[in-house]
C-alpha cells in the first residue's frame, strides 16, 4: 500500500487556523505601522522645514550683507552732500568693496538713471538704464525709491546678461535750505 502526504482534516484546520491568525495579526498592526510612519513623515518634515528655515535666513543675511556695502556709497554721498569728486573715486572705492566678495557689479544711479557701474567691463549695458521705465527689476527700483531702505529684487533676467538678484538703496540728501530730497539709487 502506498503512502501519500495527504494532510489530514487536523492539520488542514491548524493551517486555516494559522493563516487567519497571521492575517488577523496583520489587520491589527496595520493601523500602527500607518501611525508610526505617518509620525516618521512628520518627523521628516518638520526636520526639513526647520533647515530650510535656516538656510533661508543665512542666504538672507550674506544678501544683506552683500547689499549693505551701498551704504558705504550713500555715506560718502551724504559725506559730501552729491558735490566733489565722487565719481573720480568711485571705482576705487566700489574695487574695494567688491573685493572678495559674490557682487557682480556696484552702481549709482542720480535721479534713477544709471551714470556709473563698477566694474564697467560687461557691465556696459547698465549705463543709461534708466529705473524709472518698465524694465526687468525697475518695479523693485522704483519701489526702494520711495523707501528709505534697501529694497532686494530677483532673481530676474539682467540688462547686462544672466539671472541675478539686486539690491537698492535710495540714497537721500539735503538742499541749501535743509529741505530733503531723492539723489537717486545705489
Amino acid at each position: 500500500m502506498l503512502m501519500t502526504n495527504t494532510p489530514s482534516s487536523n492539520e488542514k484546520i491548524l493551517r486555516r487556523k494559522t493563516i487567519i491568525i497571521v492575517i488577523c495579526i496583520w489587520i491589527a498592526l496595520m493601523p500602527a505601522v500607518a501611525f508610526i510612519s505617518n509620525i516618521k513623515i512628520k518627523s521628516d518634515q518638520t526636520r526639513m522645514d526647520f533647515i530650510g528655515h535656516l538656510v533661508s535666513d543665512q542666504i538672507y543675511e550674506t544678501l544683506l550683507q552683500q547689499f549693505s556695502k551701498a551704504r558705504v556709497l550713500e555715506a560718502y554721498l551724504l559725506e559730501t552732500n552729491g558735490q566733489g569728486d565722487f565719481w573720480a573715486e568711485f571705482d576705487e572705492v566700489a574695487e574695494k568693496l567688491a573685493e572678495n566678495s559674490p557682487i557682480r557689479n556696484l552702481m549709482a544711479a542720480p535721479e534713477g538713471v544709471v551714470d556709473y557701474v563698477y566694474p564697467l567691463r560687461g557691465n556696459e549695458p547698465l549705463v543709461g538704464l534708466d529705473l524709472n521705465e518698465n524694465g526687468p527689476g525697475n518695479l523693485e527700483a522704483q519701489a526702494a525709491a520711495s523707501g528709505s531702505d534697501i529694497t532686494m529684487a530677483g532673481p530676474f533676467i539682467l540688462v547686462e546678461g544672466g539671472e541675478g538678484i539686486a539690491g537698492r538703496l535710495p540714497v537721500y540728501l539735503y538742499h541749501e535750505n535743509g529741505e530733503r530730497y531723492l539723489w537717486g539709487l545705489v
